[in-house]
């Protein structure tokens, strides 16, 4: 018999002549994407690393350069920044509520991606190996008395592209996802893809459940590699295990929502207490830059603010003296 991928064993069979090196596989349109998005990704960090010691002795030169310069521009410096930490208050207090409202809390990861919308449980997890085996083993069982009619009787299918094209067809019952695919938001990407086989479900109304990660679900149908997306043709003979993962996902996607809901309250609730907090908090910064200030002014201005405060009693005096004078002097003028 030749080799049939529907085995689980897949033994391989000798045909003909074989090459000693096979020749390198071609990739795929989704492979390029991945890649290219990886070898940018690669180049970023590789940028990131050699810039920031350039940056350090950027920095020490420059420090070098205006430490003289900094010491003679003391004095105004102390003047200009009590009004710049109230600028910095004003947009601190604006870029926090921004980015409160903007930015939702976050609750997604590597290993538990933004296309989730179910909380991940070791319950589903069992439930959803326990199905995918017993699929296996009746597909294993029927290539064992017919292969002909187990390649027509299929029962999984594994990869992004070929759930897609089922999908799209309307032969499949139920979608397993892994949780923690690669992130590649490019055009045509994985992102891309996945979103499109969540959008068909939910079109179609099959179930679709997050559960396992690549690597468990490859082994799940006794395969060597990890395998992101898995679809059921039927689950005939395995009909309480399916109806337990479907309860039980309802249920793990109701506590996702709940706890979707509890955290946007709360960063409401957080944000208005942040608000009056950061308002006194820049009070607070006015009086230490005010302080702060006193204490960086040279004595010989000290003193001379004390003189003239001591002095100002006697000038009103002086002031209110000149002028009865001057109303007198008029006065006898015109007579």
């Amino acid at each position: 018999m030749p080799h049939n991928p529907l085995d689980s064993s897949a033994p391989l069979v000798k045909k003909g002549k074989q090459r000693e090196v096979p020749k390198a596989k071609r990739p795929t349109p989704l492979k390029k994407i991945i890649l290219k998005e990886r070898e940018q990704r690669k180049q970023h960090h590789l940028l990131e690393q050699t810039a920031v010691p350039n940056n350090e002795g950027n920095i020490a030169q420059s420090a070098k350069n205006t430490a003289e310069d900094e010491t003679l521009l003391q004095d105004t410096q102390a003047v200009a920044e009590g009004f710049l930490e109230n600028t910095r208050t004003m947009t601190r207090t604006t870029e926090h509520s921004v980015r409160l409202t903007s930015n939702p809390p976050k609750i997604h990861s590597r290993n538990f991606r933004d296309y989730c919308s179910q909380v991940l449980s070791k319950e589903v997890d069992h439930c959803v190996t326990d199905l995918l085996k017993e699929l296996v083993r009746f597909q294993d069982r029927l290539y064992q008395k017919d292969p002909v009619k187990a390649k027509i009787k299929r029962r999984l299918v594994m990869g992004l592209r070929e759930v897609l094209k089922y999908l799209k067809l309307k032969k499949l019952k139920c979608v397993i996802i892994s949780p923690n695919c690669e992130k590649i938001q490019s055009k045509g990407g994985l992102d891309d893809t996945l979103h499109n086989i969540i959008d068909c479900a939910c079109e179609q109304n099959i179930p679709f459940v997050f559960a396992l990660n690549r690597k468990a679900l490859g082994r799940c149908v006794n395969k060597a590699v990890p395998v992101s997306v898995v679809g059921v043709f039927s689950y005939d003979g395995a009909q309480d295990h399916f109806h337990r993962m479907v309860q039980l996902t309802t249920e793990a996607r109701k506590a996702y929502k709940d706890m979707i809901e509890d955290l946007e309250q709360k960063a409401e609730v957080g944000l208005k207490e942040t608000q009056p907090s950061i308002l006194t908090t820049g009070c607070e910064t006015d009086k230490t830059t005010s302080k702060d200030s006193d204490e960086d002014t040279p004595n010989y201005v000290k003193i001379w603010k004390r003189k003239l405060e001591e002095y100002n009693p006697y000038a009103l005096e002086l002031e209110k003296s000149a002028t009865a004078d001057m109303v007198v002097v008029n006065s006898e003028e015109h007579q």
